[in-house]
C-alpha cells in the first residue's frame, strides 16, 4: 500500500511539474503549418461562394457565386502575408479607388484553425480554416447579411506569383 501511495504521489507530482512548466506555445504566438504556407507568399481570392443564393450587389439577381457580384477592382487584388504577421494588400490590374490612400498595410495571424485578417480602416475578421495546402487555402465565416437562413461565405485563396 505504501508503494502504491508513493507511486501515485510521484505520478501526480510529475503531472503537476509538467503542467506548470512554461512552454514555448504559451509564451509565443503559434505558427503552425498554415503560417508556414502563407508567409512571404502572394495570394489572391480566386472564389467567394455562399451556401445559399444571395443578392450581394443588389442587382435583383441571387447567386451563390459571390465573386461575380463583387466589385471587379477587388477581384484581382493580391495579399502578401509577411513572416512578421504584417499583411500587404496590392491592387491587381484593375485598380480600386482607395479610401485609405496608399495605406494598404494590415495584419494577419493563424493557429491552423482560424485565420485572422485586419486591413486598414476595417474591423478585424476571423475566418474558420476549412482546408489548406501549399497552393490553396479555403476559409469561411458567417455572412453579415440578414435573412432566415444562416448564410456562410467561403473564400478560396490561391497562391500567385508576386506582382
Amino acid at each position: 500500500m505504501k508503494n502504491a501511495s508513493r507511486t501515485l504521489t510521484v505520478v501526480l507530482f510529475t503531472f503537476l511539474l509538467i503542467g506548470c512548466s512554461p512552454s514555448k506555445e504559451s509564451t509565443a504566438p503559434q505558427q503552425g503549418k498554415l503560417h508556414r504556407i502563407l508567409k512571404n507568399k502572394s495570394w489572391h481570392i480566386s472564389a467567394i461562394t455562399s451556401n445559399h443564393p444571395i443578392d450581394f450587389n443588389q442587382d435583383g439577381n441571387k447567386s451563390t457565386d459571390i465573386k461575380t457580384q463583387n466589385n471587379p477592382c477587388q477581384n484581382d487584388d493580391v495579399f502578401l502575408f509577411r513572416e512578421d504577421n504584417t499583411l500587404q494588400l496590392k491592387d491587381g490590374i484593375v485598380v480600386c479607388p482607395s479610401p485609405q490612400g496608399t495605406n494598404n498595410e494590415g495584419a494577419w495571424s493563424t493557429n491552423d484553425t482560424y485565420l485572422n485578417l485586419k486591413l486598414p480602416n476595417t474591423s478585424p475578421v476571423r475566418f474558420k480554416v476549412e482546408t489548406f495546402n501549399k497552393n490553396q487555402v479555403k476559409v469561411s465565416k458567417p455572412s453579415p447579411f440578414p435573412g432566415a437562413k444562416k448564410i456562410v461565405l467561403t473564400y478560396t485563396f490561391t497562391r500567385t506569383e508576386s506582382k
